[in-house]
């Protein structure tokens, strides 16, 4: 019997260090968009995040020697999406071709190993614990230094600061819908502190994102009525991204867009035309001269105009790379995950997480952090979308072995 104690106490631990390794690593990986020796520490807890989901995936995998029926069309998406990039790899052969190849590989994999994370109430506590030590002390910080704006914390730049703060909190809600003791106050302290943070970064994009998933969260009873409208909901935020992406760039000599960009000074003390309308508007004139494959796996908006900075809009970049056959594939495969859901929509988790779900295709019609560029974010992103997959599936499991 406490040969039994011990070796339970142990496995206890072993989980508890794994969990803590893991929040760890991830919070290191936000280091990514620092400078220097930092910047090196975080891509190599990306890299070995990337490499421990791989195994995560494989071992899983091998163990049951099966990936369930309804999980099928994820895999089949997901896996001819990475074809569509390594066809435009042999498009334009090349080592930024290849790099980004491979970081297509790794995210995706990332993705799939998630998808089988344990998560109990030990290390979901842990995981949620961390979030808020680190929520306190970047708010501690930012008091510290005279509640400057923005603010950035150790990265480079306060807007990738602002969307990790974003997508922390998305995953500190998920977990506090589903621990079983927690504070009620210390959440509502945390998220109070986080949204200051956000609100410090100045990034104006991720108060879309928050919007955008509380929109959803609100909708939820009425969106989840009927399967048919639960697609067409996925499908209206992907018209409403294509069109103000093609709208957007013909505001600046419009009357509406000297409007907007009134309004967007007396509000956040900003333009709204931040450059993006001049980038976006010459991209989709490059685009259309070779729509449907793109020009390759490295090709970069640097490539064609002189600029030194990305799209800012992943839909166009990865339509650059791959054309509209890949951005189409990819647009099926986040709508086959979004139609997954559906299947656990009566679950707390399911709702927050597909909340933010849309939340992250909003932040991607701004951003190019989904695949590439920016990893610390594409793997907390796919993080959540992961967590979503898992809780699904769980869900699904448990009512067929309930229903006998």
């Amino acid at each position: 019997m406490q040969l039994k104690t011990h070796k339970i106490q142990h496995n206890i631990n072993i989980v508890l260090l794994l969990s803590f390794l893991f929040i760890l690593l991830f919070l290191m990986g936000g280091l990514n968009n620092s400078s220097g020796v930092l910047s090196l520490i975080g891509f190599l807890a990306i890299g070995i995040l990337l490499v421990v989901s791989f195994f995560t995936f494989y071992i899983n995998i091998t163990k049951q020697k099966y990936i369930l029926k309804r999980e099928k069309w994820i895999h089949i998406f997901s896996s001819l999406f990475i074809l569509i990039y390594f066809i435009g790899v042999l498009n334009e052969l090349s080592m930024d071709s290849i790099r980004s190849f491979f970081q297509i590989i790794m995210v995706i994999f990332f993705f799939w190993g998630n998808t089988y994370l344990s998560f109990d109430n030990l290390n979901k506590k842990l995981i949620y614990n961390s979030i808020i030590f680190f929520i306190t002390i970047n708010f501690i910080w930012w008091v510290v230094e005279g509640l400057i704006i923005p603010f950035k914390g150790l990265l480079s730049n306060p807007n990738p600061f602002g969307a990790f703060i974003v997508f922390l909190l998305g995953v500190f809600w998920i977990l506090n819908n589903s621990i079983v003791s927690k504070s009620k106050g210390l959440f509502i302290i945390t998220v109070i502190m986080g949204l200051s943070l956000i609100y410090a970064s100045s990034a104006r994009v991720t108060f879309l994102v928050i919007v955008s998933a509380i929109f959803t969260y609100l909708l939820w009873p009425i969106i989840t009525k009927r399967k048919w409208f639960f697609c067409c909901y996925y499908l209206i935020f992907v018209g409403l991204i294509f069109i103000i992406t093609v709208i957007y760039p013909k505001l600046l000599n419009h009357p509406l867009g000297y409007r907007l960009n009134q309004l967007s000074w007396e509000y956040t003390g900003k333009n709204f035309f931040s450059g993006r309308q001049i980038v976006w508007s010459e991209m989709i004139n490059t685009i259309q001269e070779r729509p449907l494959l793109g020009y390759g796996a490295s090709a970069r908006v640097t490539d064609f105009i002189a600029v030194s900075h990305s799209a800012h809009n992943y839909y166009i970049q990865m339509t650059l790379q791959v054309g509209l056959v890949g951005s189409t594939v990819f647009l099926i495969f986040l709508l086959v995950i979004w139609n997954y859901f559906y299947i656990a929509k009566n679950q707390k988790e399911i709702r927050i997480v597909s909340s933010l779900f849309i939340g992250i295709l909003i932040y991607q019609l701004f951003e190019v952090s989904f695949t590439q560029n920016n990893l610390a974010l594409a793997l907390l992103q796919w993080l959540i979308i992961g967590v979503g997959v898992f809780y699904t599936r769980k869900g699904y499991i448990d009512e067929y072995v309930r229903d006998g």
